[in-house]
């Protein structure tokens, strides 16, 4: 097994910071694991929010920082813990939007009017879960099941909430039979559509379903293969294309192309961007797991160090205008609570973030909520991404260039020669070169634009050019 280190690179232009009162005023949500807080790094007051009402870890804010969602337990889970010990499974519950300036609450669902709810004796009841945002934060999206008992099939299926008129739809009525515990499907709402991440029982698979946001269509089904099981995945930009980058149980780092199906090894490293500040997930092979990630300034000073055996998201958030960051460092097991604090990097500082509460039997989450950036595929060459013993490049970016005569080159989605093959451009044809030069398996490829289409195209092999520039 090849094991990586994950170091996140916080690249600023800090010379420009504003001062922290023309901070953007959308507050920070902290979740430490029951608990909510908003806090307004502006003034540094912390308000408890949804006190009680939020259940485990489901609060979800909008891309426009107005509203969160979250599930709250149904009047018929209530009564049943009067009596007995919550488990570790769900309980019956309802979807909530909360205004988080306000705190005015709405119920979007309930149960049905004859729930009933007892471990071996459930009728007409649901489970719901895996709240998601559109991306333009107008609808919501959450996995729903019937629950009866433990020893009945359950029927899952996705639902769609409208938050300006409150109108619930079922988007998808049955979702494939699965594999895992009883309890909702995990699924993330994207540019593509709704991303469904499950193991189906067919094929006993880790694999992925898109759906269509609208239609409720299923518009793609990929699985790992056998025996690769999903640790943790993220989705991505490439120009308008969604890609998936997923690091499985085994092997190495691999990523989907969403549109076409196509999985091939990693392309480009995952990066957060917002306006003046990117976060870099920038991996090698030197140690084991846990991952360990780093925020960092652009000269290399180290701002924090983590622990995380995820991608960390919900680990670190960055302010809506891109020049702050705030996070929850790693702590040694058996760090006492009054020990353990958020921090937040501003105006070159480090401050500390308060939170008034105490791990609840000893299991600590912490999540951390601020805005949305938009996380990118970046494919970015420098002098170590040349394949050694090539020819040397010659073509230049921003430079027109020509296919040499003979055959035609192909035009490809991504630099790998399996790829799938948008067109191919003829023989002394002119194109214009937009980025490169990049090495993946042992060609140097460029990123070019030809007859109004983007794509990759490979320069040559070990002894023969394929392009060359055009004379001025």
């Amino acid at each position: 097994m090849r094991h990586f280190i994950l170091l996140l690179l916080l690249i600023s232009i800090f010379s420009v910071l504003g001062s922290s009162s023309a901070q953007d005023s959308r507050p920070i949500i902290i979740e430490n694991n029951d608990q909510y807080f908003t806090w307004n790094p502006n003034t540094g007051a912390a308000t408890e929010l949804l006190l009680g009402e939020v259940d485990r870890f489901s609060l979800q804010g909008s891309p426009t920082g107005e509203w969160a969602a979250y599930t709250r337990l149904a009047p018929v889970s209530i009564s049943y813990l009067e009596n007995y010990e919550r488990g570790s499974g769900g309980l019956p519950n309802d979807v909530w939007l909360v205004n988080l300036e306000t705190g005015e609450t709405q119920a979007i669902t309930e149960q049905p009017e004859d729930a009933f709810f007892y471990i071996e004796n459930s009728r007409n009841v649901i489970l719901r879960a895996s709240i998601t945002w559109s991306p333009d934060g107008s609808q919501i999206a959450w996995s729903e099941m019937d629950y009866y008992d433990l020893h009945l099939q359950q029927r899952h299926r996705i639902m769609v909430a409208d938050i300006a008129t409150g109108e619930v739809r079922t988007l998808v009525d049955s979702l494939p039979d699965y594999m895992g515990a009883i309890y909702p499907q995990t699924i993330q709402w994207i540019d593509s559509g709704i991303l469904l991440s499950t193991t189906l029982a067919s094929n006993q698979q880790d694999s992925f379903i898109l759906y269509d946001a609208e239609s409720g269509a299923q518009l793609q089904q990929i699985s790992l293969g056998e025996g690769v099981h999903l640790v943790d995945y993220l989705v991505v930009k490439q120009g308008e294309r969604d890609i998936v980058t997923v690091l499985p149980s085994v092997g190495e780092f691999s990523q989907i192309d969403l549109e076409s199906g196509e999985m091939f090894s990693l392309l480009g490293l995952p990066m957060a961007v917002s306006e003046s500040t990117q976060v870099k997930l920038v991996l090698s092979e030197d140690v084991s797991f846990p991952f360990q990630w780093e925020v960092t300034t652009s000269d290399g000073e180290i701002y924090l160090t983590s622990i995380s055996r995820d991608f960390a998201q919900e680990r670190f958030a960055l302010s809506p205008d891109g020049q702050s960051v705030i996070f929850y460092p790693s702590q040694e097991p058996g760090t006492p609570s009054e020990d353990r604090h958020f921090l937040l990097w501003q105006d070159g500082e480090l401050l500390d973030v308060p939170i008034f509460t105490e791990p609840i039997g000893g299991a600590l989450r912490q999540a951390i909520r601020w805005s949305m950036p938009e996380w990118i595929l970046n494919i970015t060459p420098s002098d170590s991404s040349l394949c050694e013993g090539h020819l040397e490049p010659r073509l230049m970016v921003g430079e027109q260039a020509m296919v040499l005569p003979g055959d035609p080159n192909s035009l490809r989605w991504y630099p790998l020669d399996y790829a799938n093959r948008i067109g191919a451009i003829p023989a002394e044809a002119t194109f214009t070169v937009l980025s490169g030069p990049i090495c993946k398996q042992d060609y140097n490829w460029w990123q070019v634009e030809y007859d109004g289409q983007i794509g990759w195209t490979a320069e040559g092999d070990l002894t023969t050019y394929w392009l060359e520039p055009l004379d001025e």
